[in-house]
């Protein structure tokens, strides 16, 4: 087999293979030549090219989001490794595996005006779970021994600490230089994590859960909770247990609040109190609805245990008294084992008040003309059961929260630095791991900001994009703020007149747009059928209506009057 001259990229494949890692998502460049050399060559690996880092890098975040698998991302050196950042930071506050191998030039032509050369080693210093810097080879057997140290350290972090890592690797010319066979012999270290048991704590966990009388459990980000059901059914039976879940918490229960806003942004501030409850019990990643941090900040519950496998646990709502590294199935099964107390009202009154938000919000649907409320009920409510959802930031997530329609299907979103850009690359990413049909939904900026998603040749013909396009960052016509300044048009919605329908055509992809809802009623079903090929479907709103309707919603919801 052809393998690259260079001894550490031979390293590199080797412990990669052995350690599991599959994906490679290059990008074209010449100081990465070894690295492509070494990975195309050998049939384990899945390679492929996407020509934006910015973007490849988020492509292989959604890889790794739907595989549970470290992907290795690969690019030459400079300002391409810098573009890396954007998912670096999505994947550290996610806890999705990725790795970062950077091509570089030598440490002693750093800062002297060579081409394509900037301070690489650290560069993702304050959002990384481990970065190790190489040697450039040497045939000195101590400082070969280091380099492979440090590479299985760093794909070892990978999979255990469920994070981005990074290696920056540095190369001397030549970089084309290839060999036969070498026959190399390289360090390998096996990692093993034993996970420690929490029966020790179970009693006092226990006893505090069975004396409260007012305890909420709220589900953060997590991919898939199917296994979960059995143990939340269970705990549900508890009248003292209120359980909140958001669309991207991928938790579907009876008898749960599935809307949060819903409730929160419609009730009294005297009521409010009532959630300062026992025992809050927060689960896993991050919560989309700012209401119900305020919420938990303002009225603090008298013990906030947060449950998740990976650490470090936030201080979200800063109440924290439990930090429980544990997996949630394990401490769900304990807590449904314990006996209930019977005597709570506690759920039963807060579900009365949601059951009349929900029948409000039924009667507001068929009430609302046209906009951006209306479209993603449409949407929402033709999701083929088979499918995935990849959810873009700002408006969008928000708007997806207040429906119950389509949540019979995973949702993901980038919620980790719930920025706007990468997107479109992660859903694309998202399809490529998981094989299964993903549809976008996105609004015009985002959308735009990451079109270069489909500047590459492996985005599945599954792949769907549903765009809403009200002609800007229409957030800021949401948020308190933005409104009260004269600059609202050019400096906070950023408005602008793009053609999404070029973007198509730039990328060789099919197109349609509707601007009525008897268009997208019409048009859906075709369109979400994963036989017809790779879609974009923009649908065009009115950015001062759709606003409007969403402040009607929820004064709607609060009082009944339209």
């Amino acid at each position: 087999m052809i393998q690259s001259a260079k001894r550490n990229v031979r390293a590199l494949v080797f412990l990669a293979k052995a350690k599991g890692i599959k994906h490679v998502v290059f990008s074209p460049g010449s100081r990465n030549a070894p690295l492509v050399i070494g990975f195309t060559n050998d049939d384990f690996f899945n390679c492929m090219v996407v020509h934006d880092e910015r973007s490849a890098a988020f492509v292989a975040l959604g890889i790794a989001q739907a595989t549970g698998v470290p992907v290795m991302m690969c690019c030459t050196s400079g300002s391409a490794a810098a573009n890396y950042y954007p998912a670096i930071t999505e994947a550290f506050y996610q806890q999705i595996p990725i790795i970062a191998v950077t091509a570089d030039r030598p440490s002693e032509w750093i800062d002297q005006a060579d081409g394509q050369t900037i301070r690489q080693e650290n560069l993702f210093a304050n959002h990384i779970n481990y970065s190790c810097n190489l040697y450039k080879d040497v045939a000195d057997r101590e400082l070969q021994i280091y380099n492979e140290r440090v590479l299985n350290e760093a794909l070892n972090t990978a999979h255990l600490t469920s994070g981005p890592v990074h290696i920056n690797m540095p190369f001397q010319e030549p970089l084309y230089d290839s060999v036969e066979d070498a026959n190399d012999q390289f360090k390998l270290i096996e990692q093993v994590h034993i996970k420690p048991e929490l029966q020790a704590s179970w009693a006092k966990f226990g006893a505090a859960w069975q004396n409260a009388k007012t305890k909420i459990v709220l589900f953060g980000q997590h991919p898939e909770r199917a296994h979960l059901g059995p143990l939340l059914a269970k705990l549900n039976e508890d009248p003292a247990v209120l359980i909140f879940t958001e669309s991207t918490s991928n938790v579907n229960i009876p008898n749960s609040i599935q809307g949060i806003d819903k409730l929160i942004n419609t009730i009294e501030e005297n009521e409010k109190k009532a959630f300062a409850v026992d025992v809050l019990l927060t689960v896993d990643g991050a919560v989309i609805s700012k209401k119900v941090k305020a919420l938990f900040r303002e009225h603090q519950p008298k013990q906030h245990w947060h449950i998740s496998p990976k650490i470090p646990n936030p201080d979200t709502y800063q109440s924290l008294t439990h930090s429980v590294v544990a997996e949630p199935k394990d401490f769900f099964s304990f807590l449904g084992g314990l006996k209930i107390n019977e005597k709570s009202a506690f759920k039963t009154d807060w579900l009365a008040q949601y059951k009349i938000r929900e029948q409000r919000h039924l009667e507001f649907v068929e009430k609302v003309p046209f906009g951006d409320f209306k479209a993603f009920y449409h949407i929402l409510k033709n999701v083929p059961e088979t499918a995935a959802l990849q959810i873009g930031n700002s408006s969008v997530i928000r708007y997806v929260q207040l429906f119950n329609e389509g949540r019979n299907v995973p949702h993901f979103s980038n919620r980790g630095a719930a920025g706007i850009d990468g997107s479109s690359s992660t859903a694309v990413g998202f399809c490529i791991g998981s094989g299964k049909q993903t549809i976008l939904l996105s609004g015009d900026v985002s959308f735009l900001y990451d079109s270069n998603a489909f500047f590459h040749n492996h985005v599945p013909k599954i792949f769907k994009a549903i765009v809403i396009n009200n002609g800007g960052g229409n957030i800021f016509r949401i948020i308190p703020g933005p409104a009260t300044t004269n600059k609202l048009d050019n400096f906070f919605e950023a408005q602008h007149s793009a053609k999404i329908s070029g973007i198509a055509q730039a990328f060789n992809l099919k197109h349609a747009e509707v601007f009525t809802e008897e268009e997208l009623t019409e048009i859906l079903p075709e369109f979400l059928s994963p036989k017809s090929g790779i879609q974009i479907l923009e649908i065009h709103t009115d950015k001062v209506a759709s606003p409007q309707q969403l402040k009607n919603y929820f004064n709607y919801l609060k009082d009944g009057k339209y």
